[in-house]
């Protein structure tokens, strides 16, 4: 039984999957650096938040002076 060429020589396939697969491959950085960057954001956040915390403690604390420990 004879398979019917339809124009997809191999070489072809082959390259159409490489490009395939080089697609998935700059999603998955790109998904990647997304994801970092969110990290990175969400770190400087939460030292935000330590440093108004912190500034919060010494204005309670310079009003309140016999509150130190």
């Amino acid at each position: 039984m004879k398979v019917p060429d339809n124009g997809n020589r191999l070489s072809d396939q082959i390259s159409e999957f490489r490009n395939i697969k080089q697609a998935f491959t700059n999603q998955g950085a790109q998904t990647r650096a997304i994801f970092i960057f969110a990290v990175q954001m969400y770190n400087k956040f939460l030292l935000h938040i330590n440093h108004l915390n912190s500034m919060q403690q010494l204005l309670f604390n310079a009003e309140n002076p016999g509150s130190c420990l």
